[in-house]
């Protein structure tokens, strides 16, 4: 790592107080939050106390922004992703973002694109937390893959919050287990049940995709994946120890969050994040198409 192991998070009440408790255990400091508010950030920080966490709060970014930080994560709503990650790069700051990386409007590939470069002109690490990717050492991924399917659980109301919810997610493992394709054939289907069926075109293809969403509040939620006809379905231990079970067999797995934000935080030391740049590209691009098609 850098000089300096500091590091904050933005929106560190909901998912992102996973992303502090993980930073922490990883062998950063996490010195401050952000919150909407100066009542919503003194309450966060006093409650993030349960994971060792000591963050000082703000509710001004420009503000938290002057602290000795090496890094941060961005947690906030997803239309406020882009402009944070553009203002935490500009300061220097490595950057870890929940996913959707970029929403911002009908067409978000060329502003994911922007914020690479810039990135890359800064010299910062920028990753985005679609973590399913950590699962694929730990299973026999058959090759070829001709087909390809996944089914989540997503909290939300309507079919477009599943979809922003979810499909960063799926999309993510497609493009980790076959790169350089594109999207072909695509059809999306609300209702109760989501489905989301496109052909993926790449060199050894093609392969049949078909992501299925599901809303759900209340955890735990179902997570299943399928490769050509074989289906992963997780289960949870009492302690959420996690493992993936395909026709009797067994395949303990690491918490995926916590391996992401483990590889961001070695990335800001020089090693590689879980998911490339030109992955996180690809992802919204995917991203714009299907939801233009809602």
């Amino acid at each position: 790592m850098a000089a300096s192991n500091n590091v904050a998070v933005l929106g560190a009440s909901g998912i992102g107080k996973f992303h502090a408790r993980d930073l922490q255990a990883n062998g950063c400091d996490v010195v401050a939050i952000l919150g909407s508010s100066p009542q919503t950030a003194e309450a966060t920080a006093e409650n993030l106390k349960e994971f060792n966490v000591n963050a000082k709060p703000f509710h001004h970014l420009p503000t938290l922004l002057q602290q000795d930080l090496n890094g941060v994560s961005v947690c906030t709503p997803p239309e406020q992703h882009s402009t944070m990650v553009e203002k935490c790069l500009e300061a220097g700051l490595h950057v870890m973002c929940e996913k959707p990386f970029v929403f911002d409007g009908d067409v978000n590939a060329p502003r994911a694109q922007a914020l690479v470069d810039l990135a890359k002109k800064k010299g910062k690490v920028l990753a985005v937390n679609t973590q399913w990717p950590s699962i694929l050492p730990q299973l026999p991924v058959p090759s070829p893959l001709k087909a390809f399917s996944m089914y989540m659980e997503p909290c939300g109301r309507d079919a477009r919050t599943h979809i922003i919810e979810a499909v960063p997610h799926m999309n993510s493992l497609l493009l980790k287990l076959l790169p350089s394709g594109k999207v072909e054939n695509l059809t999306v289907e609300v209702g109760q049940l989501t489905t989301i069926a496109f052909d993926w075109a790449y060199p050894g293809g093609p392969c049949k995709v078909k992501f299925e969403l599901v809303g759900k509040e209340e955890r735990p939620r179902a997570f299943k994946i399928t490769f050509n006809d074989d289906e992963y379905v997780r289960e949870l231990g009492e302690n959420y120890e996690q493992s993936l079970v395909c026709k009797g067999q067994n395949f303990p797995i690491k918490d995926p969050l916590t391996e992401s934000i483990k590889r961001f935080v070695e990335a800001m030391g020089g090693g590689q994040p879980l998911v490339t740049t030109e992955e996180i590209v690809q992802n919204v691009s995917i991203m714009d198409q299907i939801v233009a098609n809602l």
